[in-house]
């Protein structure tokens, strides 16, 4: 990959080159990442309460169209993580 350096032209004023991401979206995308997880642990906190420990058993329909839990489509999704990984 050709990194291109970035050029200070001024105090706290820089040229980024143009494949980078500039400085602004840093925010968007930070914030973007906080509603996820509260997202996340917002629909984990519903059913932990509806459900108690059974909440992994629940059955939802996964990208595949096929019924499956919830624990176990994470767990097939965290062995394609930790293969990945590796």
């Amino acid at each position: 990959m050709n990194w291109k350096e970035v050029k200070n032209i001024e105090n706290n004023i820089y040229n980024l080159p143009g494949h980078w991401l500039k400085i602004e979206y840093f925010e968007a995308l930070n914030i973007l990442f906080r509603v996820e997880n509260l997202l996340r642990m917002f629909v984990y906190i519903i059913l932990k309460n509806e459900y108690k420990d059974k909440w992994k058993d629940l059955s939802v329909t996964s990208d595949d169209n096929e019924n499956s839990t919830i624990g176990a489509i994470a767990k097939k999704d965290y062995h394609k993580i930790k293969i990945t990984l590796i």
